[in-house]
């Protein structure tokens, strides 16, 4: 992230894609390769239980 940060701002330019395009490639594998964290889904009885306590 802060390569393409820093290529950004050594262009002086948010839209010099050319110039950034091998920063945004690496961020995107890097990105893409990040593993994504299961969604454990909650039990209703227990939201709802929960809510009737308080």
């Amino acid at each position: 992230m802060s390569a393409v940060l820093n290529c950004f701002a050594a262009s002086g330019d948010i839209r010099a894609a050319a110039d950034c395009a091998a920063a945004s490639k690496s961020l995107h594998l890097c990105m893409s390769k990040t593993p994504k964290k299961p969604v454990v889904p909650k039990s209703s009885i227990n939201y709802l239980l929960t809510k009737i306590r308080k």
